[in-house]
């Protein structure tokens, strides 16, 4: 689907921006991004398909936008579309609250500063630091949990194969200004 709306915009004339930026920004933003939504939605398809039509949107949206701004609409349209995936659930939902794991997860998996997840959240910095606080309180409270083991051993699984799979897709969407005959 992401692919499908990023070669749609290309169609209409919208401008993209280099070849080497997109294999840039993929490359700098991928493996956070799909950290962050792996740990939101708990699914690496669903995570995987969030990821690939973030960026779509991003690019065709903001192609020009800096890079620290760029991540942050990035990470802002992510956090959308993972609300809207209702379907999954996160493993960790009877430890966390869900802005408890909003936090932690755009802070440590996204690795945003405490600024941006405020931004992002729409929350005080001192609101953000609040739910850290918490969330790790209740972390290390049950860090002897299997359940705290086998989410974090999982989602360490499901980064290395989207990482793998990463390739793929930055290759298909290098491959769209050539489709296209035009050069960047």
């Amino acid at each position: 689907m992401g692919l499908t709306l990023l070669s749609r915009t290309w169609r209409q004339g919208a401008s993209l921006p280099s070849q080497r930026t997109l294999r840039e920004r993929l490359g700098a933003h991928f493996p956070r991004l799909f950290a962050y939504t792996y740990s939101y939605v708990g699914d690496a398809a669903i995570a995987r398909e969030i990821v690939t039509d973030a960026f779509s949107r991003a690019f065709a949206r903001w192609p020009d936008l800096p890079d620290n701004e760029f991540r942050l609409a990035l990470f802002g349209v992510a956090h959308r579309l993972c609300r809207s995936a209702a379907s999954a659930k996160a493993p960790l939902d009877d430890v966390l609250s869900h802005r408890e794991r909003e936090v932690i997860s755009l802070l440590f998996d996204a690795q945003l500063s405490r600024r941006e997840v405020g931004c992002l959240l729409k929350l005080k910095e001192e609101t953000v630091i609040s739910a850290l606080m918490r969330g790790l309180k209740k972390l290390r409270a049950s860090s002897a949990s299997p359940a705290v083991a086998a989410y974090l051993h999982l989602s360490q699984d499901h980064c290395r194969a989207a990482l793998a799979g990463h390739m793929s897709v930055q290759v298909k969407l290098t491959a769209l200004p050539a489709e296209r005959g035009t050069a960047s």
